[in-house]
């Protein structure tokens, strides 16, 4: 089970580096990768997009670039605080479990680095249940490339190299060596996840892998 307090004391920690450590740790990669997610969504121009977990609000900024009408939502204040500097659009304080949106509402949802810090099936059911019937959900996450090296590699790189990044840049080594920790424990593989997709009424899921397989884009489309 997921310790809610923990997570979002851990976030509340690495705030105000959260942006200079995502930029090196993606090899500054994390960017395109956001464009790439929306671009692979499709989402119609004007379209209402939800960014669960929004962070410093790097997803937002890529949304309303693509001519999104974006709205955020964290549980971090000092997040959402960085993340109302950088671009104004509706971010709110707010819990991915019980998200304070009526039914049918948005025409997509964006969730970046964030769902191995959720309970899935409950979020995946009110993400069902704000988005408008075909509206997809679009998710950037860390995966395992499939190469027994590569996998070795990023192993080593989750495990050892980012914490000491962490260590040298902002003295966080225990709160990015979780990194590594929620992944193994608290991400579903991607078999388990796309079952669990269409347990809850999605369809036309698809993975995408970024970097080697390191990330994935999942995408899924709400049905009717």
């Amino acid at each position: 089970m997921i310790d809610k307090g923990f997570v979002k004391g851990l976030f509340l920690d690495i705030s105000s580096c959260y942006d200079r450590m995502n930029g090196i740790i993606s090899l500054g990669q994390h960017k395109k990768w956001r464009r790439k997610a929306i671009k692979k969504a499709g989402f119609g121009k004007g379209g209402r997009v939800l960014d669960v977990g929004c962070g410093t609000g790097d997803f937002c900024i890529e949304l309303e670039r693509a001519g999104l009408k974006v709205f955020g939502i964290d549980s971090v204040s000092d997040m959402l605080k960085i993340a109302k500097s950088k671009i104004n659009c509706q971010l709110s304080m707010a819990d991915a479990h019980h998200l304070p949106f009526s039914d049918n509402f948005f025409d997509g949802i964006t969730i970046g680095f964030a769902l191995r810090h959720l309970e899935i099936p409950v979020f995946f059911d009110e993400a069902r249940r704000v988005l408008k019937p075909k509206g997809k959900i679009v998710i950037l996450e860390v995966s395992s490339p499939k190469s027994l090296l590569l996998h070795w590699l990023h192993k080593l790189y989750l495990q050892r190299i980012i914490p000491a990044i962490a260590y040298i840049f902002c003295s966080k080594t225990r709160e990015y060596a979780y990194l590594h920790q929620s992944y193994e424990l608290y991400m579903p593989k991607q078999e388990k996840l796309k079952r669990l997709f269409y347990e809850k009424g999605f369809s036309e899921i698809s993975a995408i892998p970024l970097f080697f397989g390191a990330c994935s884009i999942f995408i899924a489309t709400k049905g009717i």
